[in-house]
């Protein structure tokens, strides 16, 4: 009988390390689960950083020339999703000789707002030594109001594409109509610096 009842308090003890180690376990999983979920990036600033780059040289023989090479580079820009998912690289092949700007950059970046289903409308882009301000027209509240999240990529990506292709650039500012940016979500004062390098 004895026998029989340390069998048993063996058993016993057994299942409850076995419990605690499981729980051990589960909470570790559960911690890591957290550390990978907090971990993801909400936009993509340390993940990739858009700079031209070479790519290639080309041979041009079209149409009887002679063969001039061309020299081709890519320009990295931040494309936005309407599904809220955060900014994603884009990329967009130029030839080298030509002077990147923060027009050509926001040319690029409004053409895949339109894939996008997202009505963006720009006034103006303008440089004034080392600032780029950004005019928006008043569609920008009309996205605001359906989503801080989606006006939040479009400030942030707008202003890190032309931050990382312009080097001659080191702040950006927005303004709507010519007026301080103002929406439901967001506010600036005149001449308040969005992002700067």
């Amino acid at each position: 009988m004895e026998y029989n009842k340390r069998a048993s308090i063996v058993v016993c003890l057994v299942i409850m390390v076995l419990l605690c180690l499981f729980g051990l376990f589960s909470c570790l999983s559960e911690k890591e689960d957290a550390e990978m979920k907090t971990d993801l990036p909400v936009d993509i600033t340390n993940e990739i950083t858009p700079v031209p780059t070479k790519v290639f040289v080309i041979d041009d023989k079209q149409d009887g020339n002679s063969g001039n090479k061309k020299e081709l580079i890519t320009i990295r820009y931040y494309a936005v999703s309407s599904s809220n998912a955060p900014n994603q690289a884009a990329e967009v092949v130029v030839e080298a000789n030509e002077k990147i700007s923060p027009e050509m950059v926001m040319e690029y970046f409004t053409d895949s707002l339109e894939d996008e289903e997202i009505d963006l409308k720009i006034n103006s882009v303008t440089v004034k030594d080392k600032s780029c301000t950004v005019d928006f027209d008043s569609s920008v509240i009309k996205i605001a109001e359906k989503s801080a999240i989606t006006e939040v990529h479009i400030l942030d990506a707008i202003s890190m594409s032309i931050l990382d292709n312009c080097e001659n650039l080191s702040e950006v500012l927005f303004t709507i109509d010519k007026k301080p940016y103002s929406t439901p979500n967001i506010t600036f004062n005149e001449g308040e610096v969005y992002l700067s390098n």
